[in-house]
């Protein structure tokens, strides 16, 4: 993207602080304020290439729920809450457990497609956008090749069900 098409799609910085204040104060949602956020405000990643990290994102967070992953809390916090999940060889339980297998491959399958651009660049992917963490530039391109990367990905994905939808009608 050259200099003249990043300066028509960016928003000024003011508009940028003004953001971050306003998540601060509560009176925005906390997404907005994100790294991510504040990377697609400035130009620096385009409206796919941040779509294709909130996927990322949603596709984690299913992941995280699938595997179970919980933080430890003290036995005091965890009494009362829920009881077990359904015997996994019940109807319900099967469902759950495809479901549950199906997150996580559809996870791996974004993680291989993001780990194309280098251990280095899903590293400082994965600290902007998991631990939203603040990035320095040569961490901020390497960002946005990750983000490219899933997009392609994604959109190949699109493109495949739609060829599939087509010869089965």
């Amino acid at each position: 993207m050259n200099a003249a098409a990043k300066q028509r799609t960016a928003i000024p910085e003011t508009h940028v602080r003004r953001i971050k204040r306003a998540v601060v104060d509560g009176f925005a949602a906390p997404e907005y304020g994100t790294e991510l956020a504040l990377m697609h405000y400035r130009g620096e990643l385009t409206r796919p290439q941040y779509d294709a990290a909130q996927v990322f994102l949603r596709v984690r967070a299913e992941f995280v729920r699938a595997v179970d992953a919980r933080q430890i809390k003290s036995p005091k916090l965890e009494f009362g809450i829920g009881g077990r999940p359904p015997d996994p060889d019940s109807e319900i339980g099967q469902k759950i457990s495809e479901r549950e297998k199906s997150a996580v491959h559809k996870f791996r399958k974004l993680e291989r497609a993001a780990m194309e651009c280098g251990r280095a660049s899903f590293g400082a992917f994965w600290t902007v956008a998991i631990d939203d963490a603040y990035a320095e530039w040569p961490a901020r391109l390497a960002v946005a090749r990750v983000c490219e990367a899933l997009r392609v990905y994604l959109e190949r994905g699109r493109r495949s069900r739609r060829a599939a939808a087509r010869a089965r009608s």
